[in-house]
């Protein structure tokens, strides 16, 4: 599988997971707007630490 076809499958993926969660709980950046700040904080570590996996993995790879 190509680099261009995983970063296609991981966009999907994002995508389709901020569906699921705004059709549960509502509009991702209205819920944001009123989360508290330690809740801010833990979701700032939880999106940097997936950031450093996409990083690892992208780096790493090597073009079949």
């Amino acid at each position: 599988m190509t680099l261009e076809n995983r970063l296609n499958m991981m966009t999907i993926g994002v995508l389709q997971g901020k569906e699921h969660l705004e059709t549960i709980y509502g509009d991702f950046n209205e819920n944001m707007e009123q989360v508290d700040v330690n809740s801010k904080e833990f979701m700032f570590g939880h999106i940097t630490g997936m950031m450093e996996v996409l990083r690892v993995l992208i780096e790493g790879f090597e073009e079949e």
